[in-house]
């Protein structure tokens, strides 16, 4: 999960670019791992959303070392 969100560089990623590019794993197998990748400080929130397939407003998340 972290190598997509770092490969899609300062735009960042939601959880929807993440799925796409995951597309064997369970939805609730990629979401629960965004919590640690933060609190390792792998991750960090951009602050702004993006919409989502859903239409819901989803936080960015860029990888640490290239915020």
């Amino acid at each position: 999960m972290f190598d997509v969100i770092e490969t899609c560089g300062l735009r960042g990623a939601i959880s929807d670019d993440v799925r796409a590019a995951l597309p064997g794993l369970p939805y609730s197998s990629v979401t629960a791992r965004y919590k640690s990748l933060a609190e390792k400080g792998m991750i960090k929130y951009s602050g702004d959303k993006r919409q989502g397939q859903s239409g819901r407003g989803q936080r960015v998340m860029i990888a640490a070392n290239l915020a």
